[in-house]
């Protein structure tokens, strides 16, 4: 007669579920995939809110343009122009720095009262009547980078 325990599965093939280090291991890999992933997740997203305020200054410097077509001048406050001060997602607030008969100057402050706080500590953006674009990277009020810089 044949014995039918030398053809069952060996205990290896019955085992049910995971070995602790299994899990440990599997856990450590997500943590170092976190740990490369969500710092550039990060810097994606500030970016995408730098778009943004880039945007709104475009269409705010339009209707700066179309405003002086009006009234020859230029608009002193952001009411003057019917436009919100906040970008869409509150990340950033527009405001006219300078405005007269002959020039405007347009800034978007990420670290203004009522912003969000994941742009914080992130440069203000400008542009002016002549069209020079630039974005305070160093955060130093010095305006040294131009907006090629704050998309990359």
């Amino acid at each position: 007669m044949i014995n039918k325990s030398s053809f069952e599965p060996k205990s290896f093939f019955k085992h049910k579920g995971f070995s602790l280090l299994e899990l440990m291991i599997v856990i450590t890999i997500i943590g170092i995939l976190i740990a490369v992933v969500l710092p550039n997740y990060e810097s994606y997203i500030i970016r995408s809110n730098r778009s943004d305020a880039i945007k709104a200054l475009v269409s705010t410097a339009a209707l700066q343009e179309q405003f002086y077509i009006a009234n020859q001048t230029y608009a002193t406050s952001m009411s003057d122009l019917s436009a919100e001060e906040d970008t869409e997602n509150n990340h950033y607030k527009l405001t006219i720095v300078s405005a007269n008969a002959v020039a405007y100057l347009i800034n978007a402050n990420p670290n203004a009262s009522g912003t969000s706080v994941r742009q914080t500590g992130d440069g203000s953006l400008r542009i002016n009547s002549v069209g020079r674009k630039t974005w305070d990277c160093k955060v130093n009020s010095t305006y040294s980078c131009d907006w090629q810089d704050a998309l990359n």
